[in-house]
């Protein structure tokens, strides 16, 4: 069984590598629109549906 303070850490940890792969390019597309680009920002998208 996790404590708290464990739980917090790996969910944590968890977001800090979703948001590390995202590449600076995804965010410019996602400000911008990215059917103007015709990109994927996947990561970026992974990201967010945590939230």
């Amino acid at each position: 069984m996790f404590g708290s303070k464990e739980l917090a850490y790996a969910i944590t940890m968890h977001d800090y590598e979703l948001f590390m792969a995202i590449n600076q390019h995804e965010l410019l597309y996602q400000v911008f629109g990215r059917y103007k680009f015709g990109k994927l920002t996947a990561n970026l998208d992974i990201f967010m549906r945590r939230f």
